[in-house]
C-alpha cells in the first residue's frame, strides 16, 4: 500500500443571493441556527420577504454586489452591540409571527398577544438602554467601523495569560493554547459579551433554549477554565479549553436581582 500527499482546497459556503435568502426565510427547516439546532419557524410572509431584504439594503445593513449579498460594517456593529437580544433570535421572531397569525385566524386573543409582545419588547428596550452604546460606537469609529482581526484584543486568556483576540471566525487565544470562548450553553457570544466575561463581569444571556424547546434567560460569570471534547460531523475528535461558568437566573418581576 502506498500513500502520497494530495492538495485539497476547501471552499466557504456560497453567499446568499435573492433566491437563496428568500428560500432560507421561507424554509428554515433546511437550516440550522448557531447552536446547531434546526430552525422551526419561518421569517416573514411570502408577501413581505422581498421587502424585508430591500429594507435591510436601504438601511445599510448589507449590499447587493454582482447578484450576491455582503454584510456592511453597520450590520457588524449592530450585531456586536445588541446582537445577543431576542430581537435577533430566529425562534423568537418565528413565535411572534405565529402569534400574529393566531390573531388573524381567530385562534388567539389580540389583547393577550399584544400584552405578551409588549412585555418582551419592554424587557429588550430596558436592556439596550442600560448599555453604553455611545462608548461602543466610539470604539468602532476609531477604526472606521472596520475590525482588525489580528490585533483586536478583547481580554486576557485565563489559561495562559495571552491576548484573546476577536477575528472573522470568533474569539481565540493568540498563543494558540486551545482556549476558545466563542460559545456558552449553545449561544454564540458577541464580542462585547466575551470582553465582559473575560473581565470577570456577570453577563446576561438571553434566548437560551431548554431541552423541551422553551426559551429562557440566564446570568453567567467566569470562574475558571475547563477542557472540552466532542466529535464533529466528519467524525473527527475536537479538543480544547473553554470557560467554566457559575450561573444564576434573573429574579421574577417584582423582585430585584441580587
Amino acid at each position: 500500500m502506498e500513500f502520497s500527499p494530495k492538495e485539497c482546497v476547501s471552499k466557504p459556503p456560497s453567499r446568499y443571493n435573492d433566491g437563496s435568502l428568500i428560500k432560507a426565510l421561507d424554509n428554515p427547516e433546511d437550516y440550522k441556527d448557531e447552536s446547531g439546532s434546526k430552525v422551526n419557524y419561518q421569517i416573514g410572509t411570502p408577501a413581505t420577504r422581498a421587502n424585508i431584504i430591500e429594507d435591510c439594503i436601504k438601511c445599510g445593513y448589507f449590499r447587493r454586489e454582482k447578484g450576491v449579498f455582503y454584510a456592511e460594517a453597520k450590520a457588524e456593529h449592530v450585531i456586536d452591540t445588541i446582537g445577543d437580544t431576542v430581537l435577533f433570535d430566529i425562534t423568537t421572531s418565528g413565535q411572534w409571527e405565529e402569534s400574529l397569525d393566531g390573531v388573524r385566524n381567530g385562534e388567539k386573543q389580540a389583547l393577550s398577544v399584544e400584552k405578551k409582545l409588549k412585555e418582551q419588547c419592554d424587557s429588550v428596550t430596558m436592556d439596550i438602554i442600560g448599555r453604553d452604546l455611545e462608548k461602543l460606537s466610539k470604539g468602532d469609529s476609531a477604526t472606521g467601523g472596520e475590525k482588525n482581526s489580528e490585533s483586536n484584543s478583547v481580554g486576557k486568556c485565563p489559561k495562559c495569560d495571552g491576548d484573546v483576540r476577536y477575528g472573522k471566525f470568533g474569539a481565540y487565544c493568540s498563543q494558540k493554547c486551545g482556549f476558545t470562548p466563542g460559545k456558552a450553553f449553545g449561544k454564540v457570544l458577541t464580542r462585547n459579551q466575551i470582553t465582559d466575561i473575560l473581565a470577570g463581569k456577570k453577563v446576561l444571556l438571553r434566548g437560551l433554549r431548554s431541552k423541551n424547546g422553551k426559551n429562557y434567560d440566564m446570568y453567567v460569570r467566569m470562574v475558571g477554565v475547563e477542557p472540552y471534547e466532542y466529535t464533529d460531523k466528519s467524525g473527527k475528535k475536537v479538543q480544547g479549553f473553554g470557560i467554566k461558568y457559575e450561573t444564576s437566573f434573573p429574579e421574577r418581576k417584582g423582585k430585584k436581582e441580587k
